[in-house]
């Protein structure tokens, strides 16, 4: 089974937590967005959203 909304939030919280100063230009995020949007209008994939989140998030200094 996949991650729940609540996990999914709070990877979100994380990822912005990690990534202070970053603006709209930076991959990041952009997938943050993308995944709120997954999650809140069922945009596109959720777990595909999170799954980048974690990878972009991962690769910050």
């Amino acid at each position: 089974m996949g991650m729940t909304v609540d996990a999914h939030e709070a990877l979100i919280a994380r990822a912005w937590e990690a990534a202070p100063g970053l603006t709209g230009d930076h991959p990041l995020v952009q997938a943050i967005w993308a995944l709120e949007d997954a999650i809140d209008h069922h945009t596109t994939c959720v777990a595909h959203a999170a799954e980048r989140v974690e990878i972009l998030t991962g690769e910050l200094p």
